[in-house]
């Protein structure tokens, strides 16, 4: 007589490569379908990370420093914010209650703060190791420092390959199902491999590593000006010790400690700088109604519907939103209504007559959030610190139109990917809107706190930050110094480090290691929006509507998912932290426990095993 026990003595081994925030939300998400289906035989979860920061991954790693910090409020965090099957902790705790939990806090003091990027991982290390320690009897996890680099697959079994410590080797054990987080991390490693650790650095992170031979003095030139390149700011200036004090007008002065770099020009294609977030009170666009979502709406509504023109088509809707929001606001505070017309002109008359009343108020329009206009007559450097003090100023007041247009992406970027996802822009459209709209809007919506802008003011007014190259500068490496040259304004310097800070993504020439094994081996393939007479390659793999990598035969696997980063292209704005944007790990869950089931059933029924009472027959 044989139980099912006793027929499933070798563990189902599942895997999770790349444990960051999404690693984790996949793992949570088994668990929790492991323990509501009941299951009785063994299951090994094998979860796979290139460090010891299990759960928090490198951006949110614990060993960071603390001026790091999130830009976002810390209650929008949390790691429960999900539906479906109940998760196995009942008293889990979103971050802000975790947090009073775990210190002295009030909301008024912590809700509406922007908390360190260290504690965020804090609080994922401590989830996860609440996970471990209530597993279901018969699961088990075990943990790899190790980064896969190929999936081999031997009939219906895949096999890992993995570098670690001892070099690259092919584990023994079979995975059944495999799910594949690997955000950008493995890009990133290529690209520090392929340059020079002097003067030239391609990552900053961690900036305690990859910053550290920078000395005192120096001087340095970033590339990008977005949130990573005030990461390597604060790095290269507060993390050698010097330190912002605020004075009567909340305002903040850097007080050197003689450790830091003498000088730092940061430039970028644009030359715009990112629009910053106010913590405490963080006006938003929610409520208002909008033309983009009353758009996708009838566009979504269709059963089939055609790829769209990014610039044609949606583009005008955002611009619209953009301009009517912030005219909501400033009718308010005067008193009046603006009136929601669906002909936009009707709107704009509003706005006119507005302004026949108010003539002293300056004229708005999307391009000012869109693209600014700095006053040069003192020089770029100059134009761009007005530019940062008038921006701080605006978002300040308790109720900023500036601030509350400028959200109206944050808004209906959920909508946007709906559109986006799996083709729904033309080829042509969406190679622009990925090459260039996406940061645009990213300067817009998802800038740093108001705090860190402050600093990077502050460092500028004391002579370390310097914006004259800021705009798309020409760069010349002379040996192993960088020259850049303002045409414009006939200026020119040597620098002697070089950072590149922007966050790569990935390309199909830059796919990264794994990625271009599963493709050279046709386990998977590049994606590729297709439309006849044009085509463009995002530089991400193909994948079904469940996150399944799809092989070189256009059939999907359904032993491997990806989620987050390597979806990208395909969906759209897979934010590190959250639970429902593109929630292919939800789906990979209960799919795998689902097909589990299903799989050992037949299988004991083939053995002659009686299900009802668990006994061979």
């Amino acid at each position: 007589m044989h139980t099912i026990m006793e027929i499933s003595k070798t563990a189902i081994h599942f895997a999770v490569v790349g444990f960051g925030p999404k690693g984790l939300y996949a793992f949570e998400r088994l668990l929790a379908e492991i323990k509501m289906a009941h299951l009785e035989y063994p299951i090994t979860i094998h979860l796979f990370n290139k460090n010891i920061h299990f759960g928090a991954g490198d951006i949110y790693r614990t060993d960071q420093p603390d001026y790091l910090k999130m830009n976002y409020a810390n209650r929008f965090i949390t790691l429960w914010n999900i539906e479906g099957t109940p998760p196995i902790l009942t008293d889990a705790l979103r971050f802000s209650d975790w947090l009073m939990l775990h210190g002295e806090y009030s909301y008024d003091q912590i809700d509406n703060q922007c908390e360190s990027r260290a504690t965020v991982g804090t609080y994922l290390e401590f989830y996860f190791n609440q996970l471990c320690d209530h597993l279901p009897n018969h699961v088990t996890v075990e943990k790899h420092i190790q980064t896969v680099y190929n999936i081999h697959q031997s009939g219906n079994q895949h096999f890992l390959e993995v570098h670690g410590a001892d070099g690259d080797t092919v584990l023994p054990m079979p995975f059944s199902y495999i799910m594949l987080t690997t955000g950008h991390s493995e890009i990133c490693c290529d690209a520090i491999s392929r340059a020079s650790k002097n003067s030239e650095i391609p990552f900053i992170y961690p900036v305690e590593k990859q910053l550290a031979h920078i000395n005192a003095g120096a001087q340095v030139a970033i590339k990008g000006f977005g949130l990573t390149a005030i990461d390597a700011i604060l790095a290269l200036t507060e993390g050698k010790g010097g330190y912002f004090i605020s004075n009567n007008n909340q305002e903040l002065i850097y007080t050197p400690s003689g450790l830091e770099v003498d000088k730092i020009a940061v430039y970028s294609t644009s030359g715009y700088p990112m629009i910053p977030r106010a913590t405490s009170i963080n006006p938003s666009s929610e409520g208002y109604p909008s033309y983009f979502e009353a758009y996708a709406e009838s566009i979504l509504a269709r059963k089939h519907r055609n790829p769209l023109d990014f610039e044609s088509e949606l583009l005008p809707l955002i611009q619209q939103d953009i301009q009517f929001t912030y005219y909501r606001v400033v009718f308010e505070k005067y008193g009046q209504v603006l009136e929601y017309k669906n002909n936009f002109d009707e709107v704009l008359h509003q706005i006119s007559n507005f302004h026949i009343q108010n003539p002293h108020l300056p004229i708005f329009s999307s391009n000012s959030i869109l693209h600014p206009s700095f006053d040069v007559t003192y020089g770029m450097h100059t134009g761009i610190e007005h530019y940062l003090r008038s921006t701080l100023q605006e978002i300040s007041s308790t109720l900023s139109p500036f601030a509350v247009a400028a959200s109206v992406w944050r808004r209906i970027s959920n909508t946007f990917n709906t559109i986006y996802q799996f083709g729904g822009l033309l080829p042509h459209s969406q190679k622009k809107f990925d090459t260039y709209y996406f940061g645009l809007f990213n300067r817009v919506s998802y800038g740093p706190p108001d705090t860190n802008m402050k600093k990077i003011l502050a460092l500028s007014e004391c002579g370390i930050l310097d914006f004259t190259f800021i705009k798309n500068p020409e760069v010349l490496r002379i040996d192993n110094t960088f020259r850049l040259i303002n045409h414009e304004e006939l200026k020119s310097e040597t620098f002697q480090f070089h950072i590149d800070a922007r966050i790569p993504r990935s390309s199909t020439e830059n796919m990264g290691r794994l990625y271009s094994n599963l493709c050279a081996s046709g386990l998977a393939k590049p994606y590729r929006n297709f439309i006849t007479g044009a085509s463009y390659e995002t530089g991400g793999i193909a994948i079904n509507h469940e996150g399944n990598i799809i092989d070189n035969n256009g059939n999907p696997n359904k032993k491997i998912s990806v989620y987050g980063t390597p979806t990208e292209g395909i969906t759209f704005d897979n934010d590190t932290l959250s639970r429902n944007r593109n929630d292919f790990g939800s789906v990979w869950a209960k799919n795998s426990i689902q097909h589990l089931e299903i799989s050992t059933k037949r299988s004991l029924e083939n053995k002659g095993v009686d299900l009802e009472t668990n006994h061979s027959i």
